[in-house]
Parts: structure tokens; C-alpha cells; sequence
């Protein structure tokens, strides 16, 4: 499934936490989250030492470059939620599989 909007917040729980969870909006300015099934939607990346490491480090790049500078990112995601973790309500919670920058404003 993938999920298009501006990076609204990227967050962390505590310093010991292996997750980066992140949120989008649907404009680049304002808190008109995201909603999937009626509910806002968070998106985690894993960011603890392994091999997948320098990967998951190389999409949360991205998405600070894109908050910064206002472009619109499409998340690449399951279906389903992840059913044990979430971020604020049950069924909230997406893994972030792929990241892809959206420079809105260039058309090819």
C-alpha cells in the first residue's frame, strides 16, 4: 500500500527506543493528519543495530530533508497495521517498508 503527504512529525518515545515513528499531513502546512480506517496514521522505521541499519538510517534522512523542505514523501507500507505495536490507538501503527521523495512542483 503507499500513503502520499508531508512529513508533519517524527518522533522517538525515549533514548532507549529502537523505533522512530513519524506522521504525515495532507498539506504542507497545518495538522491535517493523514487518516487510514478513520484513524491518524503512524508510520515506524526499526533503527537498531543490524544489518538494515544504514538502510532504515538512509529513509529517515530522506524524511527530514523532506520536512525541511516541504516535499511530499509516498510511504510504502502492508495493508494491515501492525497489530502488538502502536503509536497512540490501536491500529494506528504502519512499518515504513519504503520511502520515496515526491519534489512536487517538478513534472517530467
Amino acid at each position: 500500500m503507499k500513503t502520499v503527504g508531508y512529513v508533519g512529525s517524527i518522533e522517538v518515545e525515549t533514548s532507549g527506543t529502537d523505533r522512530v515513528w513519524f506522521s504525515l499531513t495532507e498539506q504542507d502546512s497545518g495538522a491535517n493528519w493523514v487518516e487510514i480506517n478513520g484513524i491518524r496514521a503512524w508510520f515506524q522505521m526499526k533503527v537498531e543495530a543490524s544489518d538494515a541499519r544504514p538502510v532504515e538510517m538512509a529513509k529517515l534522512a530522506m524524511l527530514f530533508e523532506a520536512m525541511k523542505e516541504g516535499y511530499q514523501v509516498a510511504i510504502y507500507h502492508p495493508d494491515e497495521p501492525r497489530s502488538r505495536i502502536y503509536r497512540m490507538t490501536r491500529n494506528d501503527t504502519f512499518d515504513a517498508n519504503k520511502v520515496r521523495t515526491l519534489r512536487t512542483g517538478l513534472h517530467f
